[in-house]
């Protein structure tokens, strides 16, 4: 990498265009697909979404911002300012997209809805992960572990997902929660696809 891209990759314009338009992506896949359709994502956003099928209270973009408090008081402990803020914007921007947006992708099929859901959510979570930041939540959890116990951020990420659709299996409809996993590996495969869509290294 030139030295000119070096400083671009770095910049806070190209940071926060990749979070905000990821942030973005990701809020259509979950407010016009993931829950119309009653999907489980994983991670945090995940846990907030079981909690408003079982209760119907607020609504899973406000879950996400109050789950998430406690995970960045530990992140400005332990994490790098740089790192914690842009993560906060990306948080921000996804309840806040979530909010905003007022219309549905309309796709009857539960397996074709799932395979849509699940490769938006990854496009849009690889491009936030491409800045110098994440998409908050489980992220922030995942690089505490790998930085203070050497814990594998997919060990994180496994067993974390592992416990929550046990959960959704005990609570919502079988079909419903294959589909959800379905929807989380195809996620994880466009991750990658759209990490190395861009060139830039992560701290």
């Amino acid at each position: 990498m030139t030295e000119d891209k070096k400083k671009f990759a770095y910049s806070i314009f190209w940071n926060c265009a990749l979070i905000v338009c990821g942030s973005l992506i990701q809020a259509i896949a979950l407010k016009t697909i993931a829950i119309p359709h009653n999907f489980v994502p994983g991670g945090i956003f995940g846990v907030g979404s079981l909690i408003f099928y079982k209760t119907g209270w607020l609504n899973p973009g406000l879950f996400y911002i109050l789950l998430n408090i406690p995970m960045f008081i530990l992140g400005y402990i332990f994490i790098s300012r740089r790192f914690l803020w842009y993560s906060a914007l990306a948080m921000g921007l996804i309840s806040g997209f979530y909010q905003l947006i007022d219309f549905q992708i309309q796709i009857s099929t539960q397996l074709y809805a799932a395979l849509v859901f699940g490769a938006l959510l990854g496009v849009g979570a690889g491009m936030v992960l491409r800045s110098l930041g994440s998409n908050g939540g489980l992220d922030v959890a995942a690089v505490i572990l790998n930085q203070k116990y050497n814990i594998g951020v997919g060990k994180v990420y496994f067993s974390f997902n592992l416990a929550l659709f046990t959960l959704s299996f005990a609570s919502l409809d079988n079909d419903l929660v294959i589909a959800s996993m379905i929807a989380v590996f195809v996620c994880s495969a466009a991750v990658d696809y759209a990490l190395s869509m861009f060139n830039q290294r992560k701290l």
